[in-house]
């Protein structure tokens, strides 16, 4: 709820510091800033108020939680860290092709946050169900609840697509009425939301990898997804000075991490014994 709180009020500001105050891209950095500043604050009065900042040396046997925690959270900060980096080189890219370009790109990214919003929330809570199903031994439930969610992100997105694609003529002019930035809003509200369900595949996928005590393999598919598809998508279709061909690669790279992070998901998930096994093991070693 607190990301989706800040992702409002991100996008909300947007346009009134973009273009009501006309600081341009300054006014978009600010925006996040101020959006996600407020759910760090909200989240950390939270965080005093359960008392979750207690000393570590009040903790039991420290070292041995921290040694177990550390082997998890290495590879999932990283998994966090590497979209942020992946935005940055995205975003240099497009900032050769000109500012206008630049300027539609961040309009954009924050349309397509909103957009995402859902199904970051639904991904976010997939973990803590297949902990409880993986501590049962119900490994075929965890089965099923990945299949649904993934039925369930695929027909989701291909309503939003279908929404967008109908409502563009009266959407865009509420967000801009330059002529060339609405007719690439208009190219981008077409073809990405299309890619977003296998997206949406692609970070459920990193989600249940998490909860399944496989961080480093998560890892991997995250590092496939940004910096050896979508990074060089952007690349190529930046390197033809032409929008629509960038968003098409971009949406192409989506859906090739998505098709990839499926197969790779079901490998495990066909495989309950081994699944079974390597997740014991992994506690073992965690804590041994």
């Amino acid at each position: 709820m607190t990301f989706v709180i800040a992702s409002i009020l991100n996008l909300m500001l947007d346009p009134v510091l973009m273009f009501t105050f006309e600081l341009g891209i300054t006014g978009a950095a600010m925006a996040s800033s101020i959006g996600f500043s407020c759910g760090f604050i909200y989240m950390l009065i939270k965080a005093i108020r359960q008392h979750w900042l207690f000393p570590i040396k009040q903790i039991k046997n420290a070292a041995k939680h921290l040694t177990a925690l550390l082997t998890m959270i290495v590879p999932t900060t990283l998994n966090q860290m590497l979209p942020s980096f992946s935005a940055l080189i995205a975003t240099l890219l497009i900032a050769q092709m000109g500012t206008d370009v630049l300027a539609f790109w961040s309009i954009f990214s924050r349309i397509e946050s909103f957009i995402l919003v859902f199904t970051l929330a639904l991904t976010m809570s997939i973990p803590p169900m297949i902990s409880r199903f993986l501590g049962a031994n119900k490994l075929d439930d965890i089965s099923h609840l990945l299949k649904a969610t993934a039925k369930l992100l695929l027909i989701l997105h291909l309503g939003i697509a279908i929404l967008l694609a109908a409502t563009a003529d009266i959407l865009i002019p509420m967000v801009n009425n330059e002529t060339q930035m609405k007719a690439w809003l208009e190219i981008a509200l077409w073809i990405m939301p299309l890619s977003y369900g296998p997206l949406g595949l692609c970070i459920l996928t990193v989600s249940a990898l998490n909860a399944l005590l496989e961080p480093r393999s998560a890892l991997k598919l995250v590092f496939l997804r940004l910096l050896v598809l979508y990074i060089p998508a952007i690349w190529l279709g930046s390197s033809t000075g032409s929008v629509a061909y960038t968003l098409v690669a971009a949406m192409a790279a989506n859906i090739l991490a998505g098709i990839f992070a499926w197969y790779r998901l079901k490998a495990h998930l066909n495989a309950p014994r081994q699944l079974h096994s390597r997740v014991h093991s992994t506690i073992i070693k965690s804590y041994s």
